[in-house]
């Protein structure tokens, strides 16, 4: 296993911590991006680490996620239908959660667009685009390790 950076640093003791408005900044940063369909929607960058964390995205989808990605990295599509599922699945979820306007949900209701009734590869752009740092698995792989 590679050696994880270090993330943290030792500050002197004289400086004044963040306040709650820096952290939000951090977190809160949005973009606007042109999905295939010709929709412009806003989205918000997404930690996939954290997603799994959570529970949002449990670990069995994510061992689909990279079956998917080693088949299309090796110039193969050996994936059954029911991972290809498994990662659609996914997909509305990270979907869901980083799609800030038009929002989206999982029921349509109260001025949501429902994440089903969205093209696959709008789907797929949101991810890829959404996920920080553009690599969906190098994160995950070093976690699950």
């Amino acid at each position: 296993m590679k050696p994880t950076k270090k993330v943290t640093e030792k500050v002197s003791t004289n400086t004044k911590p963040s306040s709650i408005e820096d952290w939000q900044k951090t977190t809160s940063k949005t973009e606007k991006i042109k999905l295939p369909s010709g929709i412009v929607v806003e989205i918000r960058k997404l930690d996939l680490l954290d997603l799994t964390i959570a529970g949002h995205i449990p670990l069995s989808l994510l061992t689909s996620l990279m079956k998917v990605s080693d088949s299309f990295r090796e110039g193969k599509f050996d994936v059954s239908e029911e991972e290809l599922s498994n990662m659609l699945i996914m997909v509305q979820k990270a979907a869901v959660k980083a799609v800030i306007n038009p929002p989206l949900s999982f029921d349509g209701t109260k001025n949501t667009m429902d994440v089903r009734q969205v093209d696959s590869a709008d789907l797929f752009t949101i991810f890829g685009e959404s996920i920080k740092g553009g690599d969906v698995g190098g994160k995950l792989v070093t976690f699950l390790r």
